[in-house]
C-alpha cells in the first residue's frame, strides 16, 4: 500500500514536471513567433535563426532607402528631406511605414504637392549625416528634417560595442563554469519578462545601466554642436532646418529629470542658432501605450513612426513658412 502511494506521488510529480516543461516550451515558442522580446529584435542573428530574412532594405542610386528623385524638382512642388540614422531609415519596418513616408502620405492627402525623401542611413554618425546633408542640398529641399540620436555623437564610445564583443567572446571561448544567465539570455521568453520587469522598475523611479552609459560630458556636447553648426551653414542658406530628437526607450519609461538633459541641450542649441526643434521625449512620455513605441531600445515600431509623422505634420502646418523656399 505504501509502495503504491509512493508510486502515485512519484508519477504525479513526473506528470507535473513534464506538463510544466511543455508549458515553458509552448510559451517560448509563442514568444519567438510573436517577437515579444525587444532585445531579440535588435539582433538579426536570432531572426535568421527563425528562418526570416535579415534586415536589408533596397536603396536607390544615392544609397537612400527610397525611390529615385530628380535633382531639379517640378515647379510648385514642396520637397522635404529627412536625414538621420537607422531610426529615420526605418530599421525592420516597411518603407511605407517609416515616418518620412507616412508624413508624405499625410500631406498628399491634404492636397499638398509634396515629395518627402527618406535619406536616413543605418549606422550613420554625425559626420556621415552631414555628408548626406551636403548631397541633399543639391536636391533643393524646402525643408530639411534632421533626426538626432545620442549614438550619432562624434567621438562617443558606445558601450554596446563593448557588450557585443563581450558576448561574442563568451560564445567563442571555452566555458570554464556553468553560467545560468548566459543560457537564459538565449530564451526569448526570459528576455521578454526581464524587459517588462525593467520597464516597471523605470516607471517606479529606479535607474538602470543606461543612465551611466549615456552620461555624455559637456565638452563632448560642445564639440558636437560646433560640428553641427558648421555642417548646417550651406543648407541653412537654402532650406529651413528642423531638428528632431528621438530618445531611447529608458528616457520615455523613466520619470527621472536626467532623461531630459539631451533634449534640453538640443533645444538651447536650436534656439541660439535659429533652427526649429521638436523634442519627442516629452511627446512620447504623454502617450498611453509607451511600451509599444519602440521595436527594441531605440528603433521605432509602426506605431512609433505614426506618432512622429503625426506631430511633424501638425508642426509643419502650424508653421507655414517651413514649406516656403528661402
Amino acid at each position: 500500500m505504501k509502495h503504491r502511494k509512493k508510486y502515485a506521488v512519484l508519477l504525479n510529480t513526473c506528470v507535473f514536471i513534464f506538463a510544466a516543461f511543455l508549458s515553458l516550451v509552448a510559451s517560448e515558442f509563442a514568444a519567438r513567433v510573436l517577437h515579444l522580446s525587444k532585445t531579440c529584435n535588435s539582433y538579426t542573428g536570432l531572426i535568421r535563426a527563425e528562418g526570416k530574412a535579415a534586415y536589408s532594405p533596397k536603396k536607390n542610386s544615392y544609397g537612400w532607402r527610397d525611390r529615385e528623385f530628380a535633382r531639379t524638382k517640378e515647379l510648385n512642388t514642396i520637397r522635404i528631406a529627412c536625414i538621420g540614422d537607422s531610426v529615420t531609415e526605418g530599421y525592420r519596418v516597411e518603407l511605407k511605414d517609416t515616418f518620412p513616408k507616412v508624413l508624405e502620405d499625410k500631406l498628399l492627402g491634404m492636397n499638398y504637392d509634396v515629395e518627402v525623401i527618406n535619406a536616413g542611413v543605418s549606422g550613420n554618425n554625425t559626420s556621415k549625416n552631414l555628408s548626406t546633408l551636403k548631397a541633399i542640398v543639391q536636391f533643393n529641399p524646402d525643408l530639411i528634417i534632421y533626426q538626432f540620436g545620442l549614438n550619432d555623437i562624434e567621438g562617443y564610445e558606445h558601450m554596446e560595442s563593448i557588450s557585443i564583443k563581450a558576448s561574442t567572446n563568451f560564445y567563442n571561448k571555452p566555458k570554464k563554469h556553468f553560467d545560468l544567465k548566459a543560457i537564459l539570455r538565449k530564451s526569448v521568453l526570459y528576455l521578454a519578462l526581464a524587459e517588462r520587469y525593467n520597464y516597471l522598475k523605470l516607471k517606479s523611479g529606479y535607474k538602470n545601466w543606461a543612465f551611466n552609459e549615456w552620461d555624455i560630458k559637456d565638452a563632448l556636447w560642445e564639440k558636437e554642436f560646433i560640428k553641427l553648426k558648421e555642417g548646417f551653414i550651406e543648407a541653412y542658406n537654402h532650406s529651413e532646418i528642423l531638428i528632431i530628437y528621438i530618445p531611447y526607450d529608458f528616457q520615455i519609461y523613466s520619470s527621472k529629470e536626467e532623461t531630459l538633459i539631451p533634449s534640453k541641450k538640443l533645444n538651447k542649441f536650436c534656439q541660439d542658432n535659429g533652427y526649429y526643434f521638436i523634442d519627442f521625449t516629452k511627446i512620447f512620455k504623454t502617450q498611453k501605450n509607451k511600451y509599444n513605441i519602440f521595436l527594441d531600445d531605440c528603433h521605432l515600431s509602426n506605431y512609433g513612426n505614426q506618432i512622429v509623422a503625426f506631430y511633424l505634420e501638425n508642426f509643419i502646418l502650424k508653421n507655414n513658412n517651413l514649406l516656403q523656399r528661402k
